[in-house]
């Protein structure tokens, strides 16, 4: 099944209803929730809680839990990665192009690093001298991934819109996963909330490289009144 996703429905400043939909469990099911706009509106504030902090102990030649097991531990927004050097000279430094970027520079036992990631995704990393970077994303060598996650979200989302004008532009995040294509969709309905599951591309990002990508998409607010916008990767 394709992953699809976009942000929660917003209300622009020309009063014009700009819907997202997230999935609950499956591309079958969906949760509205909507946030009024504007400069006098509402704003959705996420619920606060309390943030964690993930030991990941950094020894000859992996990333995890000393003498021999490999971690990638997954967390939430807002949660902190610690490496601690249990033996050897090694760094923990992040793969190029990510939402997060990181590096500790090459050190010995005893030295500790933090990290706290707040956007959703998968991160991946490398020590500097024994490990490297493959491309799209990948690593060779002695590597780690970071999973941050949170319920009922997906890391591949619209994560705003703005009116340009006649004009539409839609932001939305890759969630990291490179080299994949992207398809931004769009649907219509009515000012009252009800939409169309007949989502159909208005744009292809083939082999996406970047963390964030956008789409200006022209004439909407004169030929699309009312629209919808959800992001899926193609397989």
């Amino acid at each position: 099944m394709s992953n699809v996703n976009a942000a929660q429905p917003t209300k622009n400043q020309l009063g014009m209803n700009l819907f997202f939909v997230h999935p609950i469990h499956s591309a079958m099911r969906w949760r509205l929730t909507l946030i009024r706009g504007g400069l006098c509106g509402w704003l959705l504030t996420a619920v606060s809680t309390f943030a964690a902090t993930n030991t990941v102990q950094i020894f000859n030649f992996d990333f995890g839990q000393s003498p021999a097991t490999h971690l990638d531990p997954t967390i939430s927004p807002g949660d902190t990665v610690l490496w601690t050097w249990i033996g050897g000279t090694h760094s923990t430094t992040a793969t190029a192009g990510q939402a997060e970027t990181w590096d500790s520079g090459l050190h010995t036992t005893g030295f500790t690093f933090t990290h706290t990631f707040t956007e959703l995704g998968t991160y991946t990393y490398f020590c500097s001298q024994h490990g490297s970077q493959a491309g799209c994303g990948s690593t060779g060598g002695m590597s780690g991934r970071i999973f941050v996650v949170s319920p009922g979200q997906s890391a591949l989302r619209v994560t705003a819109i703005t009116v340009v004008g006649p004009d539409v532009q839609v932001n939305w995040s890759t969630g990291n996963i490179f080299c994949k294509t992207n398809a931004l969709q769009r649907a219509t309905g009515t000012a009252n909330g009800d939409y169309t599951n007949e989502f159909a591309d208005i744009f292809l990002v083939t082999n996406a490289v970047s963390a964030v990508t956008n789409y200006l998409d022209r004439g909407a607010v004169t030929n699309f009144p009312t629209r919808y916008y959800r992001i899926r990767q193609v397989p």
